[in-house]
């Protein structure tokens, strides 16, 4: 722990030398999950955006990991010590970005994803989920009650279940990973915040595009301290801010609504099942 925090507050000092006083706390928030210096109108911007997910490390972040480790791994042409060196990177990762449900959640399914393939074993996703998920119970039974990981677990299996449904149609695979994540967390996020966003869908598409590039360049910052590399992600940062703040104020971003009963929470996902069997069916 001890070391983590060194090479916590060396990546968090890093940023300060190198970029924008707007955009470290940003930074910060995406790559290690500090979200302590970000103001207070960002956070709300980012709520009224229907993007405050972003700032929450979860698979998406851990995605990104996996795809830069697997290039380098690629590079180096040795499998088996990739897939090694993956599992202690995102074991790292996890630790340096404070175990949240979200991080635990995205870096256990990881990690078994890639232990079925050192095994040559098929992975299997309901017993990664439900494993991931047992292991926070045990460890903290509590953790039932947290909003994040809620959110992360529906999350997710909107998106294993209802992904390929949607995308037959829409054909757009951005697209469908937000819609297909959002009918899950649909009931939880009114019946949590009363609120939902209509125009969800515009601001999630322009910044899962941009989300990506500014996360690795991120962590490429620390390794290889070059300025161009600051210099782009600077530059990134700022536009992504400018998306932000505009989707904030796009019209229907934020409608108020009376908090549900329990009752037509169920009627919703009965539906969802229903519409889900006829379609495999």
């Amino acid at each position: 722990r001890k070391m983590v925090n060194t090479i916590r507050n060396n990546v968090l000092q890093n940023y300060k030398n190198n970029l924008s006083d707007e955009n470290v706390s940003l930074i910060s928030a995406l790559t290690i999950g500090d979200k302590t210096n970000l103001e207070k109108n960002v956070i709300q911007e980012f709520r009224d955006a229907s993007l405050s997910h972003i700032l929450a490390i979860s698979g998406a972040h851990f995605s990104y990991i996996i795809l830069l480790i697997s290039f380098i791994n690629k590079i180096i042409k040795r499998k088996r010590l990739g897939q090694v060196s993956l599992i202690i990177v995102i074991l790292f990762f996890m630790q340096l970005t404070g175990n949240t449900a979200s991080v635990v959640r995205a870096g256990i399914m990881g990690i078994m994803v890639i232990l079925a393939s050192m095994l040559y074993r098929k992975n299997d996703f309901i017993t990664t989920f439900s494993i991931s998920l047992l292991i926070q119970i045990i460890y903290n039974p509590y953790v039932i009650f947290d909003i994040g990981l809620i959110l992360s677990y529906f999350g997710t299996f909107g998106i294993v279940y209802f992904y390929q449904m949607i995308n037959q149609r829409i054909k757009l695979k951005i697209l469908s990973v937000t819609l297909s994540a959002n009918l899950l967390i649909f009931p939880i996020m009114i019946y949590n915040f009363n609120t939902f966003s209509i125009s969800f869908v515009i601001s999630n598409f322009f910044a899962s595009i941009i989300l990506g590039p500014i996360i690795i360049l991120g962590i490429i910052s620390n390794i290889f301290r070059i300025r161009i590399v600051f210099v782009l992600l600077n530059f990134l940062l700022t536009i992504f801010r400018k998306i932000v703040s505009i989707c904030s104020k796009l019209p229907f971003s934020k409608i108020y609504v009376t908090t549900p009963n329990f009752f037509a929470i169920i009627i919703y996902y009965v539906f969802l099942i229903a519409i889900w069997k006829m379609w495999k069916n």
